[in-house]
């Protein structure tokens, strides 16, 4: 996430990649939390008694927003095997690399 927001914030090249894989990064992360809070609360989690089935039609619904995680996957996949995805440091370098052509940061 940090790293598509400084792409996003930089006019980075590779944001595009950086984005897509923190889309499906948080994808994952929200649909996940909703099923292990639905199994830890129950079937009271579907009733309108708990705040649950929100926040789990919540995590659905961004899901399909802006593109299924597969279909992020899928990009980043294409860009990283078709070499159009640009290969940068991001806050480090290492020491020779450092030395030959400087910092990219």
């Amino acid at each position: 996430m940090y790293r598509a927001a400084h792409s996003v914030a930089r006019d980075g090249r590779g944001r595009a990649v950086d984005v897509s894989m923190a889309k499906a990064a948080a994808d994952e992360a929200a649909l996940a939390a909703a099923k292990t809070a639905l199994q830890v609360h129950g079937a009271i989690g579907y009733t309108w008694e708990q705040d649950l089935h929100v926040w789990m039609r919540r995590a659905w619904s961004l899901e399909r927003s802006w593109g299924s995680a597969a279909w992020h996957r899928a990009r980043v996949a294409a860009a990283l095997l078709d070499g159009a995805a640009p290969v940068e440091t991001f806050g480090y370098q290492s020491p020779s690399a450092a030395a030959v052509g400087g910092s990219r940061t």
